[in-house]
């Protein structure tokens, strides 16, 4: 463009000198300033410094907004669709595809100083925006493919027909064995046959594959060795679902730690006794310092840490002392349901102070639960960690519309009051914990005159026979299929189960074989009484989706019945049904038995693989062997 300040004069003296009549001096600088922009339009239109920049705005302004919101938009493929990462979730609310459009013109707006007036004018337009909005399109787009599967256990793991496979990334990663699944390259995961696996994300089976797959390691409990599972992908893609679920699977066993706290000698104590580390919302460029931690820590390297009393040493993933329990650590959630079932009422239009953490607030929450604790000798709950345990105790029971909101007082519990009224109990199971019960409620999940409690499973020794089982009339009808309206059949109907559903009385035989003799054949009565149990599973389970929650009658008589055919079972199967053993003594958010060791519905991890060798020892009829065979897999 030359020199401005020589411009200006010359401009000036047009202004001056050239036009008839002359203007006045106070409006030389007005005229000046037209003819300057005259000249920058002609300067753009027809050459000079800005001309090359004109034809490439809409890249340029592409580019910077792509630089800028690379962590934070994404254009999703095949989806064609614009994600957002808000409240640490990707997502894509209703009308975000215009909203973008707004957000792509406010930022063309702030950076209009950098431009010129003729740029500033271009930016302005419509066409410009659809132009620069394409452009992001191809700046920020993701393709969900094969191989951006989940890196898992030093390798990735992708869909496949046959179930998810592990790829190793590189030959210099190796891949271990955990659990008794050898994770070779091309090895397919043993799949957990979880009906509510299916239901929880949303009958996604990619999800589903993924999810089973992870769920498989933890739910059988060698979890002492260490593996590690990464996340990641958009929204709505079942990551906080799956977290959720462990968290509340696992209870106080389960840990959420920043990955700052791995990363110079921190304490050991704040993972003992913990079967699960949970590391949020960390990405995935290498640059990032939470990312290189991570890399160093599931490498050969190790971190250094560091125990009270102990000199600080160095620890590398798969180390066994990391994880094993070394005494009563972490939160007692346990303790926290005790004073929620003693003390805690649901009453929808009350609102309670949660507390503060350093001045009691009368009447609050926080300072009941303190003196409660103070009482029976517990260490309690930090208050920065008060409202999520509480919060999560509450939901898991159902109670959806209870929440904590923020006033000029502080937090404050809508749905909650201290003193008389509605216990909070689990006749208001929904959530997480009503897929976990809702085709098999495992045993020891009791409720008594002071509350519930979850636990391990327990053996009952007896329960009536069918024949004492009250309304049968009402049991037909829910078997049959017919609804049961207005309050009295409600009401006639709770407390009841199919009609001929009752424990096995006639346990499997134990049977022994010397070496070299094969197994004797178990007795056909005895496989009768098998298949006449499963026929009556499917009436079981309508009868139960109609019915939110069993009545504690049903429960126990259902636990005590899938116990009874377990152990006939047992010998039967070969061994491929995992035991009910009995867990160690756990309250409140205790690990639960393993959960697919529950019901009938789940048999074996992988039935269809092993059938041959497990079943062939039944004494059955070829037909009743096709019987039992369906019914197991279903």
């Amino acid at each position: 463009m030359g020199n401005r300040a020589m411009q200006n004069e010359t401009l000036i003296f047009q202004a001056r000198y050239l036009c008839n009549p002359p203007f006045e001096k106070e409006k030389e600088l007005d005229f000046s300033r037209i003819l300057e922009k005259r000249a920058d339009e002609q300067a753009g239109e027809y050459g000079g410094d800005t001309a090359e920049l004109d034809h490439e705005l809409d890249a340029h302004i592409g580019a910077l907004l792509a630089d800028r919101f690379k962590d934070t938009w994404a254009y999703l493929l095949p989806d064609e669709q614009w994600y957002e990462y808000k409240n640490q979730r990707w997502d894509s609310p209703p009308g975000w595809a215009y909203e973008i459009l707004n957000k792509i013109e406010e930022e063309m707006k702030g950076m209009g100083a950098a431009f010129t007036r003729p740029q500033r004018k271009r930016m302005s337009s419509q066409h410009l925006l659809k132009s620069v909005e394409e452009r992001l399109r191809q700046l920020l787009k993701r393709a969900r493919t094969v191989d951006s599967g989940l890196p898992f256990l030093n390798g990735v793991l992708v869909p496949h027909e046959s179930g998810p496979l592990l790829h190793p990334p590189s030959p210099l990663w190796v891949c271990m064995s955990y659990a008794g699944i050898e994770l070779d390259m091309c090895t397919p995961m043993t799949p957990i046959q979880k009906s509510f696996l299916l239901t929880l994300m949303d009958g996604d089976v990619l999800k589903l594959n993924l999810l089973r797959a992870f769920l498989r390691l933890v739910f059988t409990l060698d979890t002492w060795e260490q593996f590690s599972l990464f996340l990641w992908g958009p929204g709505a893609m079942g990551k906080s679902t799956l977290t959720a679920l462990l968290e509340h699977i696992l209870g106080e066993r389960c840990e959420s730690l920043d990955v700052s706290r791995i990363a110079n000698r921190f304490e050991l104590t704040l993972v003992e006794g913990k079967n699960l580390l949970l590391f949020r919302d960390v990405t995935r460029q290498p640059s990032n310092a939470a990312a290189s931690i991570l890399k160093r820590f599931l490498s050969n390297e190790g971190v250094t840490v560091e125990a009270k009393g102990t000199p600080a040493m160095s620890v590398k993933s798969g180390a066994t002392p990391f994880l094993r329990p070394t005494g009563g650590g972490g939160l007692n959630y346990s303790r926290l349901i005790e004073w929620v079932t003693e003390k805690i009422r649901y009453d929808l239009g009350a609102e309670i102070p949660l507390g503060a953490k350093k001045v009691p607030i009368l009447g609050s929450l926080y300072e009941d639960y303190i003196l409660y604790v103070d009482a029976n000798g517990i260490e309690p709950i930090p208050f920065n960690q008060f409202g999520d345990a509480l919060d999560e105790v509450i939901r898991s029971q159902g109670y959806r519309d209870v929440v904590i909101r923020r006033r000029s007082i502080g937090r404050v519990v809508q749905g909650l009051r201290l003193g008389h009224g509605e216990r909070i109990r689990k006749n208001k199971i929904t959530g997480s914990m009503w897929y976990l019960m809702k085709t098999d409620p495992w045993p020891g999940f009791k409720e008594d005159k002071e509350g519930w409690e979850r636990g391990g499973c327990e053996t009952v020794d007896h329960v009536d026979s069918p024949g004492n089982v009250d309304s049968v009339d009402s049991a037909d009808t829910l078997s049959s299929g017919e609804h049961v309206d207005g309050e009295e059949e409600e009401t006639k109907a709770e407390g009841t189960l199919p009609p001929n559903l009752g424990p096995v009385l006639e346990e499997g035989q134990a049977v022994e074989a010397r070496e070299g003799e094969s197994l004797p054949n178990l007795t056909p009565p005895e496989v009768e009484n098998t298949l006449k149990f499963l026929r009556q599973y499917p009436e079981l389970k309508e009868a139960y989706g109609r019915k939110e929650v069993w009545t504690e009658d049903q429960m126990v008589q259902w636990s005590v019945s899938s116990i009874k055919v377990r152990e006939a079972l047992k010998e039967q199967v070969g061994g491929l049904y995992l035991q009910a053993e009995k867990a160690p003594p756990q309250t409140g958010y205790g690990l639960p038995p393993l959960l697919p060791s529950t019901t009938l519905a789940d048999l074996p991890y992988s039935l269809s693989s092993q059938l041959g060798s497990g079943l062939s020892r039944l004494a059955a009829t070829p037909s009743q062997y096709e019987e039992l065979v369906n019914l197991l897999n279903e």
